[in-house]
């Protein structure tokens, strides 16, 4: 039941484009992200969709989890997997104005296709 930010790579380049359009932003540092978030459990789920396969996940008790991370010392890699890590992008956006263009359905979509070698678009010769 964790909750992540991505940003899809379109959504960054527009993102970029519009930082590129505006008056002089000075030196700040703006997190950016897409709007929604989304758990590990729905990534994975969404990944899955975008290949055509089935998920095949299972709970697993937070407990259990953590007791075979600290086993096999693996501890950090079990809390970067099942931690939270969402950001607040709000002054980007005031900033700039900026608005996704792509949901984050379609960045996984283009991401898993890109992966794949699946390219939708049209090639220039």
């Amino acid at each position: 039941r964790n909750s992540r930010s991505l940003l899809g790579v379109r959504n960054f380049a527009s993102a970029i484009s519009s930082l590129l359009g505006s008056p002089a932003c000075g030196y700040r540092v703006f997190l950016l992200s897409d709007e929604e978030s989304i758990s590990t459990p729905e990534l994975i789920r969404n990944i899955a969709v975008a290949m055509r396969k089935q998920a095949r996940l299972f709970p697993v008790p937070g407990d259990l989890l953590r007791f075979a991370a600290m086993v096999f010392r693996k501890t950090e890699e079990i809390e970067r997997l099942t931690g939270s890590l969402v950001v607040n992008d709000h002054a980007f956006r005031n900033a700039f104005g900026w608005v996704q263009p792509y949901s984050q359905s379609v960045g996984i979509k283009e991401m898993v296709d890109s992966f794949l070698g699946i390219h939708n678009q049209p090639r220039i010769s």
